[in-house]
């Protein structure tokens, strides 16, 4: 299999589990009533995000540097913070073109925004090596 394709399918688990960890959490938390809804999402949403940056870094991207992980942590969360602006503006947009199907809409831009923003500027942003061609 081509090396990029490889690594955009373990990207694609790791964002998948990464989500599992968010929303598992953010569940667990609630269920035993031990902190608010509110709490518990930006709980879970972090813990997603620091397995997403240490699986992403050491598995995927199989980064090994040590001097570049407090940059590329803050990179990684500048690209979360615009994958859930872009993820936010796509669902406002299909639904003000009256699509107003939840999972439609979801799938649709989540799918979208995964793959022509998440992927690309985790890769060429978060993880991008000097040595490695850009393309």
């Amino acid at each position: 299999m081509n090396h990029r394709l490889a690594e955009f399918f373990r990207f694609a688990n790791v964002s998948l589990f990464a989500t599992v960890v968010d929303y598992g959490i953010g569940y667990l938390l609630t269920q035993p009533g031990l902190t608010s809804l509110v709490v518990a999402t930006g709980v879970g949403h972090i813990s997603g995000m620091i397995v997403g940056f240490v699986l992403n870094k050491f598995w995927v991207f199989q980064d090994k540097s040590t001097t570049e992980t407090t940059s590329q942590l803050i990179r990684y969360v500048v690209v979360s913070l615009g994958n859930g602006l872009l993820n936010t503006l796509g669902v406002w947009g299909l639904n003000q073109l009256g699509v107003d199907n939840y999972w439609v809409v979801r799938i649709v831009v989540g799918s979208t925004v995964f793959v022509f923003y998440s992927y690309v500027f985790t890769r060429l942003f978060v993880f991008m090596r000097k040595s490695r061609p850009v393309v």
